[in-house]
């Protein structure tokens, strides 16, 4: 059975009767609204992550990675009627007597009640997941309201599993209670890139496709599947139609680590799960026509789950190996230094002859000592097989450019075929970017044709994180739900090579019981969105199944016109520096005390209008969001704009443009991957900046 996801908050009552789900789902259909919520389907921030525990609904929970109590989980809920609703959350503590969140409805806090002691963390494993009740019920009108959980107190130990919303005010939860029910729009779209590249190997240095030709692949990496799973039939197509990947690496965390309670939920602890969405996220990749890397995701000696990689590898490539999709990666990273290449070296040569028995000739790729960065040790004893290829992993904000490159110019000189599986912009602890650094890198891979894989397709709050967290991991995205490392490994894809062969299964939703989330429900400025342009924030609900095509047809076409290999060095490096990106002023927006959704302002000139489509006012901050149009009958594939600002105010940050700033004028152009507007389509841009108690609406010309 596949396990679907959808980062959205849905109500069972009102799914069951618009038909959407079965009636058995409602509790005992009793009159009263349930509305169930997994507490990883909302907005995830610093320092509360998506983490493992073996007691909770899907096996993961939320909870604080530090000690600071300054996080908060947002979540936006679906009121079927007005009433009042008793809230209820599943949860641990880590002692007695603690108020550990503070509930704010729209706006409005409340504070969550004393946690009675006999639900406390006993310092030798998991405390146990019960069910609270937060006091006071809650208000709600009929329609959508956002609710917050800001985290008062608990640190490392504050587990939240699941939280619930009833105006059966008798109820009382038990167990894991009942399933959030998500629904989606599936894509069939089928990229040509297996297509045209069929079963790839390796000659010399160089990976190579079925007519013998060089080649190299773009591609990104998930995060790890148990935490951030593949929705079915939605994340990966969605990847290659409107990101333009050619391959996605699955992360398949190995290790059960339980050492303080820290339980990752790895292939170690749950090896059926773990198997379970790496098959389904391989068909969607097979199913898509682009390749997948299998990756035995392993921070260890490799050597202490020898067996247990024969066994994985023995199923997956009896049952996939006859595809020219699939790509085996054996050994993520090698860690402590201590381990040297003899030890990994050993352990290859127990695993590649048990692939090799059911598929003789697709790609197997090898890590090797120091977290996948010592390919000078293995250019000197490499192994002895066929389309082989070694891992180099790297992160632009930690790892010196200059030595580490020199490393891999060297292995490939002496004939070592080298996959960059994993790199980042980010620094490895995840706390910043270096996009200068990362552009050196990426003109370095694109030169020597390397391939490569992107750190990561998650919406986690983290500077290697393409999704902010907010974004649906399902899809399809559009500029507002990527971070700024999000928009900028965006404009190196090539542009999406494919067609969808149904043009009616981007309407259609298919609905599951809840499976695994994280994220939320929606984008901050999903509430005043357009579902036609590609200023939708295509993440509030399953409503956006269109979206697919409408969206897509503007941000598809306008990356038309750049190779991800072109992107020229002036446009990357502007986006390193004026992209604060759509992470901040998603925060920001969401705070607003006043909004705007006036279209107050016009110009440009020919064919291309500039129009303000939406404004987001609060204190001294705004956020507004630009909309330019092709109202031509032919494509454009550039624009510029001019952008007044009011007297006193000034430009802070902005996404989707290069913006220079002199005074209160800013001048705006394109990206290389939005240049190009086909007739009749537009793109958005947007600015974020501050003013002294009155803002003017920007004027564009």
């Amino acid at each position: 059975m596949k396990m679907s996801k959808r980062l959205v908050s849905t109500v069972v009552s009102l799914l069951a009767a618009t038909g959407l789900v079965s009636t058995a789902e409602v509790i005992a259909n009793d009159g009263f609204n349930y509305i169930w919520l997994e507490a990883e389907s909302g907005a995830e921030y610093s320092p509360i992550v998506v983490k493992s525990h073996p007691d909770a609904s899907q096996k993961i929970a939320l909870a604080p990675w530090q000690w600071n109590d300054d996080g908060y989980i947002e979540f936006e809920v679906n009121a079927p009627e007005s009433g009042e609703y008793q809230l209820w959350a599943r949860m641990s503590t880590p002692w007695q007597w603690i108020s550990p969140y503070t509930v704010v409805l729209d706006g409005n806090e409340q504070n969550w009640q004393q946690i009675s002691s006999e639900n406390t963390y006993d310092g030798s494993g998991f405390a146990t997941l019960e069910w609270h009740n937060a006091g006071d019920s809650l208000s709600l009108s009929a329609g959508t309201h956002t609710l917050r959980l800001e985290q008062n107190e608990g640190g490392v130990r504050l587990w939240i599993d699941k939280i619930m919303l009833t105006t059966n005010s008798s109820y009382v939860p038990t167990g894991l209670g009942e399933a959030e029910t998500l629904s989606y729009p599936a894509n069939s779209w089928k990229a040509n890139t297996v297509q045209q590249n069929g079963k790839l190997s390796v000659s010399g240095p160089n990976l190579v496709n079925q007519q013998g030709q060089a080649i190299q692949l773009q591609g990104v990496a998930t995060h790890g599947l148990q935490w951030f799973p593949i929705v079915d039939d939605a994340t990966i197509p969605n990847l290659a139609q409107h990101l333009g990947v050619e391959f996605v690496r699955l992360a398949m965390y190995i290790e059960d680590f339980r050492d303080d309670g820290d339980y990752w939920g790895g292939y170690m602890a749950e090896p059926e799960m773990m198997m379970e969405l790496t098959r389904s996220a391989i068909d969607d990749a097979v199913n898509a026509g682009i390749y997948v890397i299998v990756d035995w995701h392993i921070h260890n000696d490799p050597s202490k789950f020898t067996e247990e990689a024969i066994e994985f590898f023995d199923i997956i490539s009896r049952d996939y190996g006859h595809l020219p999709n699939v790509i085996y990666e054996i050994a993520n990273e090698i860690e402590p230094e201590s381990i040297g290449w003899d030890v990994v070296k050993d352990y290859a040569n127990q695993v590649i002859p048990v692939i090799r028995a059911n598929d003789p000739d697709n790609i197997i790729i090898v890590g090797n000592p120091t977290w996948s960065q010592r390919v000078d040790l293995v250019a000197q004893d490499p192994l002895n097989y066929s389309n082989l290829m070694y891992a180099f992993h790297y992160y632009a904000g930690s790892h010196p450019f200059e030595q580490m490159s020199a490393r891999v110019s060297d292995a490939m000189a002496q004939g070592l075929a080298i996959f960059v599986s994993e790199w980042g912009t980010s620094s490895y602890d995840v706390s910043s970017s270096n996009f200068a650094i990362a552009e050196q890198w990426m003109n370095f891979m694109n030169q020597n044709k390397i391939s490569w894989s992107a750190w990561s397709m998650s919406p986690r709050d983290d500077a290697s994180s393409m999704l902010l967290p907010r974004a649906n991991m399902a899809g399809p995205w559009v500029d507002n739900d990527y971070s700024e490392t999000g928009l900028w490994f965006k404009q190196w894809f090539d542009a999406p090579n494919g067609a969808n062969p149904s043009s009616s299964s981007s309407s259609s939703s298919s609905s599951s019981s809840a499976s695994s989330s994280s994220g939320s429900s929606s984008s901050s400025s999903s509430s005043s969105s357009s579902s036609s342009s590609s200023s939708s924030t295509s993440s509030s609900s399953s409503s956006a199944s269109s979206s697919s095509s409408s969206s897509s047809s503007s941000s598809s076409s306008s990356s038309s016109s750049s190779s991800g290999n072109s992107a020229s060095s002036s446009s990357s490096s502007s986006a390193a520096s004026s992209s604060s990106s759509s992470s901040s002023s998603s925060s920001s927006s969401s705070s607003s005390s006043t909004s705007s959704t006036s279209s107050s302002s016009s110009g440009g000139s020919g064919k291309l209008s500039c129009i303000i489509e939406r404004e987001d006012i609060w204190g001294t901050g705004f956020v507004t969001h630009m909309k330019i149009k092709n109202n031509g009958i032919t494509a454009v594939n550039s624009w510029s704009f001019t952008i007044n600002l009011g007297s006193g105010e000034s430009l802070s940050s902005g996404w989707n443009a290069v913006l220079n700033a002199t005074g209160n004028k800013i001048s705006a152009h394109n990206y290389p991957y939005n240049g190009t507007i086909p007739p009749g389509q537009s793109i958005t841009f947007g600015l974020q900046g501050r003013h002294g108690g009155v803002h003017q609406t920007p004027t564009c010309q």
